[in-house]
Protein backbone atom coordinates (compact mmCIF):
# COMPACT_ATOMS: atom_id res chain seq x y z
CA UNK A 1 0.00 0.00 0.00
CA UNK A 2 1.29 3.46 -0.90
CA UNK A 3 0.98 6.14 1.74
CA UNK A 4 0.76 9.86 1.10
CA UNK A 5 2.36 10.66 4.45
CA UNK A 6 5.98 10.02 5.32
CA UNK A 7 8.48 10.36 8.14
CA UNK A 8 11.73 12.16 7.47
CA UNK A 9 14.20 11.26 10.14
CA UNK A 10 16.59 12.87 10.43
CA UNK A 11 15.03 16.00 8.99
CA UNK A 12 17.44 16.12 6.07
CA UNK A 13 16.46 12.58 5.09
CA UNK A 14 19.95 11.08 5.42
CA UNK A 15 21.46 8.85 8.12
CA UNK A 16 22.25 10.10 11.60
CA UNK A 17 25.79 11.40 12.00
CA UNK A 18 27.81 10.01 14.88
CA UNK A 19 27.96 11.73 18.23
CA UNK A 20 31.46 12.17 19.62
CA UNK A 21 32.98 12.72 23.04
CA UNK A 22 36.29 14.48 23.59
CA UNK A 23 39.39 12.50 22.49
CA UNK A 24 40.82 12.64 26.03
CA UNK A 25 38.75 12.80 29.20
CA UNK A 26 40.35 13.10 32.62
CA UNK A 27 38.91 10.91 35.35
CA UNK A 28 37.93 13.10 38.35
CA UNK A 29 39.95 12.69 41.51
CA UNK A 30 37.07 11.13 43.46
CA UNK A 31 34.37 10.11 40.96
CA UNK A 32 31.00 9.29 42.48
CA UNK A 33 28.45 6.85 41.11
CA UNK A 34 25.95 8.75 38.98
CA UNK A 35 28.38 11.55 38.12
CA UNK A 36 28.21 12.69 34.48
CA UNK A 37 31.72 12.94 33.05
CA UNK A 38 30.78 14.30 29.64
CA UNK A 39 27.82 14.70 27.29
CA UNK A 40 27.43 15.04 23.53
CA UNK A 41 24.27 16.05 21.67
CA UNK A 42 22.91 17.28 18.38
CA UNK A 43 19.60 18.38 16.88
CA UNK A 44 18.73 16.26 13.86
CA UNK A 45 15.19 17.33 13.01
CA UNK A 46 12.00 15.36 12.37
CA UNK A 47 9.76 15.87 9.35
CA UNK A 48 6.19 14.52 9.11
CA UNK A 49 4.84 15.73 5.72
CA UNK A 50 1.19 14.75 5.16
CA UNK A 51 1.16 12.53 8.23
CA UNK A 52 -2.34 12.76 9.73
CA UNK A 53 -2.31 9.76 12.06
CA UNK A 54 -0.77 9.05 15.43
CA UNK A 55 2.96 8.40 15.51
CA UNK A 56 4.23 5.54 17.64
CA UNK A 57 7.79 6.26 18.76
CA UNK A 58 10.03 3.53 20.19
CA UNK A 59 13.46 4.43 21.53
CA UNK A 60 15.69 1.47 22.37
CA UNK A 61 19.29 1.18 23.55
CA UNK A 62 21.31 -1.65 22.06
CA UNK A 63 23.42 -2.80 24.97
CA UNK A 64 23.54 -4.35 28.44
CA UNK A 65 22.01 -2.57 31.40
CA UNK A 66 24.37 -1.61 34.20
CA UNK A 67 23.65 -3.36 37.49
CA UNK A 68 20.85 -1.69 39.43
CA UNK A 69 19.84 0.71 36.63
CA UNK A 70 17.19 0.79 33.94
CA UNK A 71 18.68 3.69 31.96
CA UNK A 72 22.48 3.21 32.16
CA UNK A 73 24.20 0.80 29.78
CA UNK A 74 27.68 -0.65 30.17
CA UNK A 75 30.69 0.21 28.04
CA UNK A 76 33.99 -1.67 27.79
CA UNK A 77 35.51 0.64 30.45
CA UNK A 78 34.76 -0.76 33.93
CA UNK A 79 32.80 1.73 36.02
CA UNK A 80 31.61 3.74 33.00
CA UNK A 81 28.16 3.65 31.42
CA UNK A 82 26.28 5.53 28.72
CA UNK A 83 22.83 7.10 28.96
CA UNK A 84 20.74 8.39 26.05
CA UNK A 85 18.00 11.03 26.19
CA UNK A 86 15.62 12.59 23.67
CA UNK A 87 13.62 15.79 23.44
CA UNK A 88 11.48 17.19 20.61
CA UNK A 89 11.53 20.86 21.65
CA UNK A 90 14.50 23.08 22.44
CA UNK A 91 12.86 24.27 25.65
CA UNK A 92 11.50 20.86 26.56
CA UNK A 93 12.87 18.32 28.99
CA UNK A 94 15.03 15.42 27.90
CA UNK A 95 13.41 12.02 28.28
CA UNK A 96 15.72 9.15 29.17
CA UNK A 97 15.81 6.07 26.95
CA UNK A 98 14.58 3.42 26.61
CA UNK A 99 10.92 4.34 26.25
CA UNK A 100 7.89 4.09 23.96
CA UNK A 101 5.30 6.81 23.42
CA UNK A 102 2.59 8.05 21.07
CA UNK A 103 2.18 11.59 19.72
CA UNK A 104 0.36 13.46 16.98
CA UNK A 105 2.39 15.16 14.22
CA UNK A 106 3.02 18.87 14.69
CA UNK A 107 0.81 21.25 12.74
CA UNK A 108 3.84 22.48 10.78
CA UNK A 109 4.86 18.87 10.06
CA UNK A 110 8.38 19.76 11.17
CA UNK A 111 9.87 19.47 14.63
CA UNK A 112 13.15 19.63 16.45
CA UNK A 113 14.61 16.32 17.58
CA UNK A 114 17.51 16.42 20.03
CA UNK A 115 19.58 13.32 20.86
CA UNK A 116 22.00 13.37 23.81
CA UNK A 117 24.48 10.77 25.03
CA UNK A 118 26.09 11.03 28.47
CA UNK A 119 29.01 9.17 30.01
CA UNK A 120 28.12 8.32 33.59
CA UNK A 121 30.12 6.78 36.44
CA UNK A 122 28.63 3.42 37.45
CA UNK A 123 31.37 2.16 39.80
CA UNK A 124 35.09 2.36 40.57
CA UNK A 125 36.72 4.05 37.61
CA UNK A 126 40.42 4.46 36.87
CA UNK A 127 40.88 4.81 33.12
CA UNK A 128 40.94 3.13 29.76
CA UNK A 129 39.99 3.65 26.11
CA UNK A 130 36.34 3.68 25.11
CA UNK A 131 35.98 1.13 22.31
CA UNK A 132 32.55 -0.44 22.87
CA UNK A 133 29.61 1.96 23.22
CA UNK A 134 25.94 0.94 23.07
CA UNK A 135 23.98 2.52 20.23
CA UNK A 136 20.46 4.00 20.18
CA UNK A 137 17.71 2.96 17.75
CA UNK A 138 14.69 5.22 17.15
CA UNK A 139 11.66 3.79 15.34
CA UNK A 140 8.54 5.64 14.12
CA UNK A 141 5.49 3.60 13.10
CA UNK A 142 1.87 4.44 12.23
CA UNK A 143 -1.05 3.41 10.02
CA UNK A 144 -0.61 6.22 7.47
CA UNK A 145 3.14 6.05 6.70
CA UNK A 146 5.92 3.56 6.24
CA UNK A 147 7.86 2.62 9.37
CA UNK A 148 11.18 4.43 9.69
CA UNK A 149 14.03 3.26 11.92
CA UNK A 150 17.42 4.92 12.42
CA UNK A 151 20.36 4.07 14.70
CA UNK A 152 22.50 6.63 16.52
CA UNK A 153 26.14 5.70 17.09
CA UNK A 154 28.89 7.31 19.15
CA UNK A 155 32.41 7.46 17.73
CA UNK A 156 34.71 5.26 19.85
CA UNK A 157 38.29 6.01 20.87
CA UNK A 158 37.96 8.47 23.75
CA UNK A 159 40.74 7.90 26.28
CA UNK A 160 40.18 8.23 30.01
CA UNK A 161 43.20 9.20 32.06
CA UNK A 162 43.64 9.35 35.81
CA UNK A 163 45.89 11.79 37.57
CA UNK A 164 49.24 10.13 38.16
CA UNK A 165 52.32 10.85 40.26
CA UNK A 166 56.02 10.10 39.98
CA UNK A 167 58.19 8.97 42.89
CA UNK A 168 60.99 11.43 43.69
CA UNK A 169 62.68 9.30 46.40
CA UNK A 170 63.29 5.91 44.81
CA UNK A 171 65.97 4.68 47.25
CA UNK A 172 65.51 5.48 50.93
CA UNK A 173 67.97 4.76 53.73
CA UNK A 174 66.39 4.65 57.20
CA UNK A 175 68.74 4.81 60.17
CA UNK A 176 67.35 3.21 63.32
CA UNK A 177 69.17 3.75 66.66
CA UNK A 178 72.60 2.05 66.28
CA UNK A 179 72.90 0.70 69.84
CA UNK A 180 69.89 -0.75 71.62
CA UNK A 181 69.76 -3.14 74.57
CA UNK A 182 67.16 -5.95 74.58
CA UNK A 183 65.51 -4.43 77.66
CA UNK A 184 64.62 -1.14 75.96
CA UNK A 185 63.95 -2.44 72.43
CA UNK A 186 60.30 -1.38 72.52
CA UNK A 187 60.96 2.06 73.99
CA UNK A 188 63.51 3.47 71.54
CA UNK A 189 60.78 4.86 69.30
CA UNK A 190 60.48 4.99 65.55
CA UNK A 191 62.73 6.60 62.95
CA UNK A 192 60.77 8.88 60.59
CA UNK A 193 61.23 8.91 56.81
CA UNK A 194 59.07 9.84 53.83
CA UNK A 195 58.33 8.94 50.23
CA UNK A 196 58.31 11.91 47.90
CA UNK A 197 55.76 12.21 45.09
CA UNK A 198 55.29 14.74 42.33
CA UNK A 199 51.68 14.64 41.11
CA UNK A 200 50.37 16.08 37.86
CA UNK A 201 46.95 16.50 39.49
CA UNK A 202 45.32 15.71 42.83
CA UNK A 203 45.14 11.95 43.40
CA UNK A 204 44.59 9.31 46.07
CA UNK A 205 47.87 7.48 46.78
CA UNK A 206 48.16 3.81 47.73
CA UNK A 207 51.26 1.95 48.94
CA UNK A 208 52.24 -1.71 48.64
CA UNK A 209 55.28 -3.18 50.43
CA UNK A 210 57.29 -6.32 49.67
CA UNK A 211 59.87 -8.00 51.91
CA UNK A 212 62.91 -8.25 49.60
CA UNK A 213 64.61 -10.83 51.86
CA UNK A 214 61.51 -13.01 52.20
CA UNK A 215 59.06 -12.54 49.30
CA UNK A 216 56.59 -14.93 50.91
CA UNK A 217 56.24 -12.72 53.99
CA UNK A 218 52.63 -11.65 54.54
CA UNK A 219 53.03 -10.28 58.05
CA UNK A 220 53.66 -6.78 59.37
CA UNK A 221 57.25 -7.63 60.40
CA UNK A 222 60.11 -7.12 57.96
CA UNK A 223 62.55 -10.04 57.96
CA UNK A 224 66.20 -9.55 58.84
CA UNK A 225 68.24 -9.24 55.64
CA UNK A 226 71.36 -11.22 54.75
CA UNK A 227 74.32 -10.21 56.89
CA UNK A 228 72.23 -9.61 60.03
CA UNK A 229 73.67 -11.28 63.12
CA UNK A 230 71.17 -10.32 65.86
CA UNK A 231 68.43 -12.80 66.71
CA UNK A 232 64.85 -12.19 67.80
CA UNK A 233 64.63 -8.73 66.21
CA UNK A 234 62.58 -7.57 63.22
CA UNK A 235 61.37 -4.23 61.92
CA UNK A 236 58.03 -2.66 61.14
CA UNK A 237 57.12 0.16 58.76
CA UNK A 238 54.44 2.42 60.15
CA UNK A 239 51.91 4.75 58.62
CA UNK A 240 50.88 6.95 61.52
CA UNK A 241 50.19 4.35 64.24
CA UNK A 242 49.46 1.50 61.84
CA UNK A 243 51.96 -1.23 61.00
CA UNK A 244 51.86 -1.93 57.26
CA UNK A 245 51.66 -5.45 55.87
CA UNK A 246 54.11 -6.97 53.42
CA UNK A 247 53.22 -9.00 50.35
CA UNK A 248 52.29 -8.46 46.69
CA UNK A 249 49.22 -6.61 45.52
CA UNK A 250 47.84 -8.57 42.57
CA UNK A 251 44.04 -8.35 42.20
CA UNK A 252 44.07 -10.87 39.32
CA UNK A 253 45.44 -13.60 41.60
CA UNK A 254 43.48 -12.51 44.65
CA UNK A 255 46.50 -11.13 46.55
CA UNK A 256 45.27 -7.84 47.95
CA UNK A 257 47.82 -5.80 49.85
CA UNK A 258 47.49 -2.07 49.43
CA UNK A 259 47.25 0.74 51.96
CA UNK A 260 45.72 4.15 51.41
CA UNK A 261 48.34 6.72 52.45
CA UNK A 262 46.63 10.00 51.69
CA UNK A 263 45.18 12.48 49.26
CA UNK A 264 47.94 14.08 47.21
CA UNK A 265 47.75 17.60 45.87
CA UNK A 266 49.09 18.68 42.49
CA UNK A 267 52.83 19.24 42.79
CA UNK A 268 55.28 18.04 45.43
CA UNK A 269 54.08 15.75 48.23
CA UNK A 270 55.65 13.82 51.09
CA UNK A 271 54.13 10.62 52.50
CA UNK A 272 55.25 10.41 56.15
CA UNK A 273 56.24 6.96 57.39
CA UNK A 274 58.44 5.55 60.13
CA UNK A 275 60.35 2.38 61.00
CA UNK A 276 60.86 0.73 64.36
CA UNK A 277 62.37 -2.34 65.97
CA UNK A 278 60.09 -5.12 67.14
CA UNK A 279 60.86 -8.24 69.17
CA UNK A 280 60.19 -11.53 67.39
CA UNK A 281 61.64 -13.92 70.01
CA UNK A 282 64.52 -14.24 72.49
CA UNK A 283 66.99 -11.47 71.66
CA UNK A 284 70.72 -11.99 71.18
CA UNK A 285 73.23 -9.27 70.35
CA UNK A 286 74.42 -8.39 66.90
CA UNK A 287 73.46 -6.25 63.91
CA UNK A 288 70.18 -6.21 62.05
CA UNK A 289 69.10 -4.68 58.78
CA UNK A 290 66.10 -5.06 56.53
CA UNK A 291 65.30 -4.46 52.87
CA UNK A 292 61.83 -3.67 51.51
CA UNK A 293 60.56 -2.53 48.15
CA UNK A 294 57.54 -0.30 47.68
CA UNK A 295 55.05 0.21 44.86
CA UNK A 296 52.80 3.26 44.50
CA UNK A 297 49.43 3.33 42.79
CA UNK A 298 47.02 6.19 42.27
CA UNK A 299 43.35 6.87 41.72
Amino acid sequence: MAFTGSIRFPGNGTSLSNLAFAPTIRVPNYPSVGQVLQSASHEVGLGTPQVLCRIFETVAVNGTLASGSDTLFTTNVPGLGVRYSIKRQSKGQFRTAPYATVFFPPVSHAAEYHIMAELVVTGPLVGGTLTTIPSLTVTFAGRCFDTVSRTQHVTPGSMFTAGTCSVTTRAIQVALPPRVSPSNLASVGAAPFSIGLNCAAPARAYLSLDDASNPGNRSTILSAAAGSTAKGVGMQIMSESRALSFGPHDPDSGDLNVSFVGKMRAGENQIPLSARYVRTGPVSGGTVKGLATFTMSYQ
